[in-house]
């Protein structure tokens, strides 16, 4: 009985990504590697959000859900006549997406975290954009997410703020605020 205790306390208090050390940058390099596979750009669907999970804080993915929902109702009041509310990667600056991303050395606390990462995105013509994001992770019950990325703009076509401020952006416009 003592060692089903034991069992389950150790099992319990393991990172829930499995392979994956549970320090802020281990799970920031995870987050970008499950970014950079992800084919689609806006908000991602239910199939995006599964490969983003183990590596996200429950906020950001509620946020995340919740923003799908506004986009679909906001396509179908619509009738699928007006473009999505937000389009292209939202996860990084550059609309295009990355092609490379490297993660340093983050700084904070026990409970929070702030990653700098390396981007870069080749476009097919042959240019190269450089920039860098800062990725804020929480630190749950399940081990470090990250909950929110600051984008660093400077490119052409950037995103600006912060994910999650864009993500509210969508919701409160699907419906018509």
């Amino acid at each position: 009985m003592i060692w089903r205790a034991l069992f389950a306390l150790v099992f319990l208090a393991a990172p829930a990504v499995a392979g994956v050390a549970d320090t802020p940058e281990a799970i920031a390099q995870g987050f970008y590697t499950a970014v950079l596979s992800l084919k689609e750009g806006g908000i991602p669907d239910s199939a995006a959000r599964a490969r983003l999970e183990p590596f996200i804080s429950p906020a950001l993915a509620h946020t995340l859900a919740a923003a799908n929902e506004a986009e679909l109702a906001y396509a179908q009041n619509s009738r699928h006549a007006v473009p999505p509310l937000l389009e292209g990667d939202i996860f990084v600056s550059l609309f295009d997406g990355a092609s490379k991303a490297t993660v340093g050395s983050c700084h904070g606390t026990a409970a929070g975290a702030e990653c700098p990462a390396a981007l870069s995105y080749h476009s097919p013509s042959g240019r190269t954009y450089h920039w860098q994001d800062t990725l804020r992770l929480t630190h749950t019950a399940i081990g470090w997410r990250v909950d929110d990325v600051i984008y660093g703009g400077g490119v052409p076509y950037a995103n600006r703020g912060t994910l999650t401020s864009n993500l509210a952006f969508a919701i409160r416009n699907a419906r018509g605020r």
